[in-house]
């Protein structure tokens, strides 16, 4: 179950080993898990998340990006 920390990895065991994240995108009111990609830190995962969170919440269509501009009264 448990693997090696990063620092004890060689080059070729560091693409599976080492540290591992969860990425995680929750509904802010239930606290409800919408998606969730374990792994490393990497483009490919952050990817994946978004994509997987669009095609479950938003009719396949990416997430509209907003900014403090969009929450202002």
């Amino acid at each position: 179950m448990w693997g090696k920390k990063e620092v004890n990895c060689n080059e070729e065991e560091k693409r599976d080993c080492g540290s591992q994240w969860d990425h995680v995108v929750l509904d802010v009111e239930s606290r409800a898990i919408i998606s969730m990609v374990c792994g490393k830190r990497t483009k490919e995962n952050t990817e994946e998340l978004i994509g997987d969170f669009a095609s479950r919440a938003n009719d396949g269509k990416p997430p509209y990006p907003f900014g403090a501009q969009d929450s202002a009264p």
